[in-house]
């Protein structure tokens, strides 16, 4: 077991040795990188500069409560709000070929003193046994179509359901299904057909 500390958080790492079946005592299994825990990393590592975090778990969403400590703060430059880790909507598989499984995890974004949220989906490629930023996709929000839903990454490609606007709908309600695509395409995401 090795400690590793990164913006005053600490995370452990661990790198099994001789688990596999009898015969196989010498050989090495490096455990599966966890994309929850790379992207708790990741907002960590964000919110360390911030005065006022408050991060609370459920069952369902981890979430980071970014606020404004003084009425000075800066609220148009600063993102403060809600940063919600949906801890179900985790998809993996190998998005750029080499084998490895890679992730793309749902997260959403509600502005302090607004009432929108918005979805995005942080893409993480495997590299050295650690899952890497690569990008993000927006998933819309109230009254943004289309609003995604991930399905399936199969064959590189990131699939998601979206819900769109037909004429006269509610900004509750969109009624118009369609499938959307993306890939990894020279180390940016792109629409797949």
């Amino acid at each position: 077991m090795k400690l590793i500390t990164r913006s005053g958080w600490a995370f452990l790492s661990f790198l099994v040795f001789g688990c596999g079946p009898a015969g196989n005592s010498g050989e090495q299994t490096a455990v599966k990188p966890d994309p929850l825990q790379e992207v708790k990393e990741i907002f960590a590592g964000r919110t360390a500069a911030y005065d006022s975090v408050t991060v609370e778990e459920t069952d369902s969403t981890y979430t980071y409560f970014v606020l404004p400590k003084t009425e000075e703060s800066n609220t148009e430059t600063d993102l403060f709000g809600a940063f919600s880790i949906e801890k179900k909507t985790i998809k993996t598989g190998d998005l750029n070929g080499d084998g490895l499984e890679d992730a793309v995890v749902q997260y959403s974004y509600t502005p302090h003193q607004d009432n929108n949220t918005l979805i995005y989906f942080k893409i993480l490629l495997q590299n050295g046994g650690k899952l890497e930023e690569a990008g993000e996709i927006f998933g819309g929000g109230r009254c943004e179509a289309p609003i995604l839903e991930i399905l399936e990454i199969k064959k590189g490609v990131i699939r998601f359901m979206g819900s769109e606007y037909a004429d006269g709908d509610p900004c509750c309600c969109p009624s118009v299904k369609k499938e959307h695509a993306f890939k990894l395409e020279n180390g940016k995401i792109i629409p797949a057909s």
